[in-house]
């Protein structure tokens, strides 16, 4: 075998390894996108449960319960607001 096709039988097993290589970090990459989806979307529901369980939590409060921002505009009031002051509940 001469020295030109030698060099080059080299230089694609050196560039077959690195693919190897670099497909096994892509695979391992994939894993770790794949788990911290997952890790995001768990989150993601909790948030959205302990929304929903302070939601009921204030809608339950017999007395009417306001929150306004610093304009004085109403951002969120519970059922017994709602219903006393007579305005759509959104």
């Amino acid at each position: 075998m001469s020295n030109a096709l030698k060099k080059l039988q080299m230089e694609l097993e050196a560039t077959q390894r690195a693919l190897a290589e670099a497909e096994a970090r892509c695979a391992h990459y994939d894993v770790e996108r794949h788990e911290a989806a997952k890790e995001f979307e768990d989150v993601c529901k909790k948030i959205e449960q302990a929304h929903q369980e302070w939601e009921s939590a204030l809608d339950a409060v017999q007395d009417p319960v306001f929150m306004h921002d610093k304009d004085f505009r109403i951002l969120r009031c519970n059922t017994a607001y709602q219903q006393r002051a007579g305005i759509p509940f959104e």
